[in-house]
């Protein structure tokens, strides 16, 4: 479990500085690098999401919760503002509504990862995050370039 939760932190972190770049990315009029960044965003989200479901047991005996509930009313925005092309609107939502939300689950993660050790089972019988998603955990190297 703890390997899902440090995995989950890198992800957190590099998330965060990816935020970032995706609104500039759209304000330059660099579309095609803001969507590849987006991707790679949301497929980190989705990483963190499989890392807090394997920490439930943990953040109950730590009396940590780590809310995955107001993700998906947002990326319903994200897609509806991605759909209709209004960059400047995807650009907000990472700011203002995606980036609190990944500062929110990395200080809650960093609070577990100082938590006693535990068993991996639950770790072991489900995969690592790193599994699940080595794919998405590399953005393309011509968007972390450009960005």
């Amino acid at each position: 479990m703890s390997q899902a939760i440090e995995e989950a932190l890198r992800h957190s972190r590099e998330l965060l500085s990816v935020c970032s770049s995706v609104g500039n990315q759209f304000s330059l009029g660099r579309e095609s690098e803001g969507v590849q960044l987006l991707q790679f965003l949301i497929g980190g989200l989705g990483c963190i999401s499989e890392a807090v479901h394997l920490t439930i047991p943990l953040q109950e005996r730590r009396n940590v919760r780590i809310s995955l509930e107001d993700l998906p009313g947002t990326l319903e925005s994200l897609v509806a503002a991605l759909e209709s092309k209004d960059y400047d609107r995807v650009g907000d939502i990472v700011a203002c509504e995606i980036r609190p939300v990944l500062e929110d689950w990395s200080h809650k993660l960093s609070e577990l990862n100082r938590a006693e050790p535990v068993s991996d089972a639950v770790h072991e019988s489900r995969g690592s995050i790193a599994d699940a998603s080595s794919d998405e955990a590399n953005p393309p190297s011509s968007s972390r370039d450009k960005a």
